[in-house]
């Protein structure tokens, strides 16, 4: 079954390619989108039926054909309605590439938000600063940052899919390995802190999509999260069962390294009660790939201040066997 899929999702793929070719950004999208094609179009068959007429009247060798002649009319006006149709589907190509664009703006937009929030934190802490406290460790509050980009990718994707805030939840999990190879986790931040997350090690334990991420380092996409359950790809939670399963998840692994020292993360996006896109629709899901890596770079950012923070306590703290689990710092 898992395979099936993975054919089906080739040709999917190569069928989306092949589309965009033709009626978004190969040659034949720019000869049915020229000004010279939407002129002809509309002329060619009547101006064929006229000259067919006209010229049968003034020359025997037409007079002769002109049966044969007319009876190619209908097959120019099916050629004529049939380019129009592929003009009309390159149109609704172009609007779609159109609402991309203005939807890749609300994300810069979002994104100049998260900046702005941490510009008035660090300007305010600035002011407030004390000669004897470390500028680093006053300023820098890459927990609270994380909180601040969760919140506003929350608000984001909501809007995306016109769906409430209620229906979204982004987590960001730090994953720490002892000496032997024991794996442990802890839920750094979450959008939402009212409600009861699975156990982030009991995910450790299970076919889930962290730990498909941790085991291969590569980003996972499932559109359906029931079907990536029946492959044995995600773990549904008792949220998932009571939203009759359906939703989609991308899930993400960061690894930031400061010397010989490793730290590891998971940033997840997950829906309740909605899919994000229908299975198989490679438009759609491209472009939340698209809109989910660029917050991840802004996590990225906060991981790395984060991991720093605890590569320095590190230093000045009697040396040990695994990176510290439980260090919270704001």
């Amino acid at each position: 079954m898992r395979k099936f899929r993975k054919v089906v999702r080739f040709f999917r793929l190569a069928l989306y390619h092949i589309k965009r070719f033709f009626f978004v950004s190969g040659f034949p999208a720019k000869f049915i989108h020229s000004r010279l094609v939407s002129i002809v179009l509309g002329t060619v068959a009547l101006c064929y039926w006229k000259l067919v007429g006209s010229l049968g009247q003034q020359y025997e060798y037409v007079r002769q054909r002109q049966d044969f002649l007319e009876s190619l009319f209908p097959v120019i006006v099916g050629l004529t309605v049939l380019a129009q149709v592929i003009r009309y589907i390159a149109e609704k190509y172009t609007q779609r590439d159109q609402s991309y664009t203005e939807d890749l703006e609300n994300l810069l937009n979002t994104i100049e938000k998260i900046i702005c929030a941490k510009t008035v934190r660090f300007e305010s802490r600035v002011k407030k600063l004390k000669v004897s406290q470390s500028v680093f460790t006053t300023i820098t509050h890459p927990i609270e940052q994380m909180d601040e980009i969760a919140t506003e990718a929350v608000a984001f994707l909501s809007r995306q899919c016109q769906v409430s805030d209620e229906k979204f939840s982004i987590t960001v999990i730090q994953v720490t390995e002892s000496n032997a190879g024991v794996r442990n986790a802890e839920m750094l931040v979450r959008s939402n802190k009212t409600r009861n997350h699975t156990s982030p090690d009991h995910l450790l334990s299970v076919d889930s999509a962290l730990s498909r991420c941790i085991e291969t380092g590569d980003p996972v996409f499932y559109p359906d999260k029931q079907a990536a359950a029946d492959d044995a790809n995600y773990f549904l939670s008792r949220r998932d069962k009571s939203h009759d399963n359906k939703g989609s998840l991308y899930c993400e692994p960061v690894e930031i390294r400061i010397q010989q020292s490793v730290y590891r993360f998971v940033v997840t996006f997950s829906t309740y009660g909605h899919q994000i896109c229908p299975v198989g629709n490679i438009e759609d899901e491209e472009a939340f790939k698209v809109f989910f890596r660029q917050f991840v770079r802004r996590f990225k950012l906060e991981m790395t201040l984060y991991a720093i923070k605890l590569f320095d306590e590190d230093l000045r703290s009697p040396k040990k066997t695994s990176p510290p689990r439980k260090r919270r710092q704001k």
